[in-house]
Formats: C-alpha cells, sequence, structure tokens
C-alpha cells in the first residue's frame, strides 16, 4: 500500500485504507450497528509470516486519534478491539477474528476460499462496559462466532472510552511485508437496524 502516515513509518507498519470521516454516533457507546460487505482475497494472493511481529489487518473498527493515553498506547492498548485478520498461508487459508480491549484477545478461526467472494455481516453492540458490549460475525451466511447457549454473541467491553469508533477497510500489515497485493470489496453497508 501507498498510505502512510509518520507514526507508521517510525513503527514499521503500513496500510492502504479508507474510512469514512463524518461517522457522527455511528460506533458510539450504547448504539449497536451491523457492517456487512463482500470480501476477495485472490488466488494470487500470498502472505507468509516471516517474523512474530508480521500481521496482516484486512478490516478493523478503531478508535479516534488521541482517543487513548501515549502510555496505554505503548502498552499495546492502542491496537482495534474489533478486527479481521488474514492467517499466514503456511497455517491454512484462513481468517481470524479479534475481539477484545487491549491484549490478549479472543479470536475466533474460519476458513476462505481465495478467489472465492466470501459474504461477511458484523453485529456489534458498542461499549466500554462488559454488561452491554458484544459482537456477533456471519461468515456466508453461517455464524463464525461460537453458540454460547443462547445466541451466537461474544460479550465484553469493546471500547477503551465513550468517543465512537470508525470503521475501516483496506490493508493494514508490518511495514516487512513487501509483497504487493490487491484486496477487493463489494457491496459495503453500514446501517443500524438489522438486515434480516
Amino acid at each position: 500500500g501507498d498510505g502512510h502516515n509518520y507514526a507508521d513509518l517510525n513503527i514499521k507498519k503500513e496500510r492502504s485504507e479508507i474510512r469514512r470521516l463524518d461517522f457522527g454516533e455511528e460506533g458510539a457507546h450504547g448504539t449497536e450497528q451491523w457492517y456487512g460487505f463482500n470480501l476477495l482475497i485472490p488466488e494470487n494472493f500470498t502472505y507468509i509470516e516471516k517474523i512474530p511481529a508480521d500481521f496482516y489487518i484486512i478490516t478493523q473498527w478503531h478508535h479516534a486519534p488521541g482517543a487513548i493515553t501515549e502510555e496505554e498506547n505503548a502498552n499495546k492498548l492502542g491496537t482495534p478491539p474489533i478486527s479481521m485478520q488474514l492467517v499466514s498461508e503456511d497455517k491454512g487459508s484462513a481468517m481470524f477474528v479479534d475481539y477484545g480491549v487491549g491484549l490478549p484477545k479472543r479470536q475466533f478461526f474460519t476458513p476462505i476460499t481465495k478467489g472465492k467472494w466470501h459474504d461477511w455481516l458484523f453485529h456489534i453492540g458498542w461499549s466500554s462496559s462488559d454488561d452491554d458490549g458484544f459482537m456477533e460475525v456471519w461468515k456466508d451466511g453461517e455464524p463464525v462466532t461460537p453458540w454460547n447457549g443462547t445466541d451466537y454473541k461474544v460479550y465484553g467491553h469493546n471500547m477503551y472510552n465513550e468517543i465512537p469508533y470508525s470503521f475501516k477497510i483496506g490493508i493494514y500489515r508490518g511495514k516487512d511485508i513487501q509483497t504487493k497485493v490487491d484486496v477487493y470489496y463489494d457491496d459495503v453497508f453500514i446501517r443500524s437496524d438489522s438486515p434480516f
């Protein structure tokens, strides 16, 4: 990707992402949002993890700049509370969805087929409290998050504070990954009511 900011260059990260700048109360504490998109990882896409710090985020929900302190960020508390990442191909063609504030995060793995469009749907209840924050995810109409006895929601706080979070699509990866790649998105939507 050619999209950089100074901080990314200093900490060996690279990104080519888009996000909506004027998102109002979308992603605000106490709101529920549905996010959907189709995603194609081409057949010629290559990602082999070379060092433990390598990562390949394809979609993420992130806090606003300045929403956390420099100390929190230095302690890895500034990581996106929800993201979708590619698994290194030597471990299989798959995605995992990260959930949670800080580290460690809960991870949910699902296989993908390169060269095939996959339909993704996220339902997120935004909250800085463990009582009512949640996420549930479907891929191609099948749940990715596990059945908990009542529903497919994973519970826990997903905000560092009550400042609204933005939805970003595109590539965010470690700078040491040198391969040129493409990913494709289609039919992206954000809505507050259920698409069902």
